[in-house]
């Protein structure tokens, strides 16, 4: 069984590109920046699954992102979570991920072209 993101992540979010050991991810939601990474490993559905590289390597791309983030944003604070509650995979997500309310969606080609030009990424 190889791996797969979950469907309401496919749904739900723009896939940005992809780190050492995660899919970077943008909610759909232009309100919110909110990245998701999710750690392209099978089988695995919460950050105590992880081999201890791995969960070190996720703590890396959480701080990296975080770092882009404040700097393009000039945020004050950080929310950093795991939403392994929402869907069965090991995610970093701000809370609330997947909830019923309206989004305003975004532009994915202008979005993903700027995330790419920002943030370094692995090729696909």
């Amino acid at each position: 069984m190889s791996f797969s993101l979950h469907p309401i992540l496919k749904k739900d979010c723009i896939k940005l590109g992809r780190l050492e050991l995660c899919h970077v991810l943008l909610m759909n939601d232009s309100q919110f920046p909110w990245l998701i990474l999710v750690p392209e490993r099978k089988n695995i559905s919460e950050i105590h699954q992880l081999t201890d590289d791995d969960q070190q390597q996720l703590m890396l791309e959480s701080g990296y992102i975080a770092e882009q983030l404040t700097i393009l944003f000039e945020a004050d604070k950080m929310n950093i979570a795991a939403l392994g509650n929402m869907v069965p995979q090991p995610l970093s997500a701000p809370d609330g991920l997947i909830v019923s309310r309206r989004r305003r969606e975004i532009c994915q080609s202008e979005v993903r072209d700027s995330a790419r030009g920002r943030l370094k990424f692995y090729p696909e």
